[in-house]
């Protein structure tokens, strides 16, 4: 296991943070609920997890989606084979009757057709992504969306105005102490320009008082060019 992932796993386990999952995923689909895309709500719903970072995100995600969908088809997305590794014991552990599917790829080439889901989870991944491979990302999660199918995440967001930039640098500069790992700096103008670009309605709001902290939804048109 890589050392960001080890270091990653002691605060993923943490009550606080699995409640503050399960709080980020509801509010998440209640505001693609909020512009009129519900896709749990189709039978037997594809649903892609990219990225999991830790096994306590699989599984938060999991119950989440059992708690919304009792039929669902699960595949979970990460470039580290050790993440998918213990996220899938943890899963067979926890919910062995979920229709999952686990892959190591890159989220910026997915192997899979466009079209396949209907609904595209992942949690802070675009801070460890420079401007060009997000805007790479984006496109793919559009790309594999079904029309009118919905992308839910949060991330850290900042407006080019008063303290947020410095406390942004401040932020990063604590992650990159806790995690070994560089993040980058993401404004909410290009945030919602790339998403825009990548053919997705796109929303960003603040997640109640976390400082700057945002839900960021998209969806899928119902007809593409």
């Amino acid at each position: 296991m890589t050392d960001y992932h080890q270091r990653h796993r002691r605060y993923a386990t943490a009550a606080w943070h699995r409640r503050f999952l399960r709080s980020a995923f509801r509010r998440s689909y209640q505001a693609l609920q909020g512009v009129g895309c519900n896709p749990l709500d189709r039978p037997r719903p594809r649903v892609l997890l990219c990225g999991v970072g830790a096994a306590a995100t699989a599984l938060e995600f999991a119950d989440f989606l059992g708690s919304r969908q009792p039929s669902v088809r699960l595949f979970v997305v990460d470039l580290a084979m050790p993440a998918l590794a213990a996220s899938g014991a943890a899963l067979r552990a926890r919910r062995p009757l979920l229709d999952v599917t686990f892959t190591c790829a890159d989220a910026r080439a997915l192997p899979f057709a466009d079209g396949s889901f209907d609904l595209v989870e992942t949690d802070f991944l675009l801070q460890f992504l420079g401007p060009a491979d997000r805007r790479a990302v984006l496109r793919e999660w559009a790309r594999v969306l079904r029309p009118g199918g919905g992308l839910m995440t949060r991330d850290w967001v900042t407006h080019e105005r008063g303290l947020e930039p410095v406390w942004d640098a401040l932020r990063r500069a604590v992650q990159r102490a806790m995690l070994g790992v560089r993040t980058h700096a993401i404004t909410g103008h290009d945030l919602r320009q790339a998403l825009l670009d990548a053919g997705l309605q796109a929303t960003l709001q603040r997640l109640g008082r976390w400082p700057l902290i945002h839900l960021i939804t998209g969806v899928a048109p119902l007809t593409r060019d």
